[in-house]
């Protein structure tokens, strides 16, 4: 990460869109953007032709795929932001602190002033690498899966949530005022 990354994303609070996320990350909102239009295919020639029972079906697969597409898209959105977190007097010590009890793994921290670290792969998630930055009284926190070097996973079933909630609760270990913004 450049220098000039790290301000934007103090500003902006999210990671920026790069032209290889359509790639990797949103190329996964096709297979439900094509259910969606399955089902309303098969919905138009229901109501073309008035059967009764391909109408109902094809509803049910059109609210499926709009389901599933908001889904991932939601997902990938969050993805891509930093929770904000207000902590008067985080000291780089305590922060350290804090992540190690965490036992996440490859802990990196930046002269740039941010740290990094991954999870271990599990049944839900391939991995997930961590970004802390502290920006002032601001904790910046974003959780998001890697996948390996053969395969990629471009959402976690809440498993990023659960990150950021350990790395948190091990913070108000060290007695830290904790408030969330969300945003």
């Amino acid at each position: 990460m450049t220098k000039v990354l790290l301000d934007k994303i103090k500003l902006t609070r999210k990671w920026p869109f790069k032209l290889s996320d359509v790639f990797t990350r949103y190329f996964f909102l096709i297979f439900p953007l094509g259910t969606t239009f399955i089902g309303l295919s098969a919905m138009n020639s229901g109501f073309k032709n008035n059967v009764t029972d391909l109408k109902v079906v094809s509803m049910l697969i059109s609210s499926l795929g709009l389901f599933l597409f908001i889904f991932v898209a939601h997902r990938l959105f969050q993805n891509q932001t930093f929770k904000c977190f207000d902590i008067p007097n985080l000291t780089e010590e305590q922060l350290k602190k804090a992540i190690r009890k965490t036992n996440f793994k490859n802990l990196h921290y930046s002269k740039l002033g941010y740290f990094v670290c991954t999870t271990k792969v599990s049944w839900f998630s391939w991995g997930e690498e961590i970004t802390i930055i502290p920006h002032g009284d601001k904790l910046l926190i974003n959780s998001k899966p890697t996948g390996s070097l053969f395969s990629y996973q471009p959402i976690t079933f809440f498993k990023d949530k659960k990150n950021i909630k350990i790395i948190i609760d091990e913070l108000k270990n060290v007695n830290l005022p904790l408030v969330c913004n969300e945003g």
